[in-house]
């Protein structure tokens, strides 16, 4: 099942940005999506709207898992963490 991704905003701390994201989907439970940065380790889970915030640097990759979607890949290049 395909998910909506919004990208609320990312925030510079150092070198690590924190990247806030919300799951967009009506048909399935938006809460309790994992969402790992493959590269740090770092994990979080959505809330019950489907928001989360994760740290990331460039050239990070995280991903989203559940039972219930498809995973889905973000790599944060240059452009995207400028």
């Amino acid at each position: 099942m395909e998910v909506g991704l919004i990208i609320k905003k990312v925030v510079m701390k150092t070198k690590i940005k924190t990247f806030n994201g919300q799951v967009i989907n009506d048909d399935v439970e938006k809460s309790g999506i994992v969402v790992i940065n493959k590269n740090s380790g770092g994990k979080v889970i959505t809330n019950k709207d489907g928001y989360f915030q994760i740290g990331v640097r460039l050239n990070d990759s995280i991903y989203l898992r559940s039972v219930q979607i498809k995973t889905h890949y973000i790599i944060f290049g240059s452009s995207f963490l400028s």
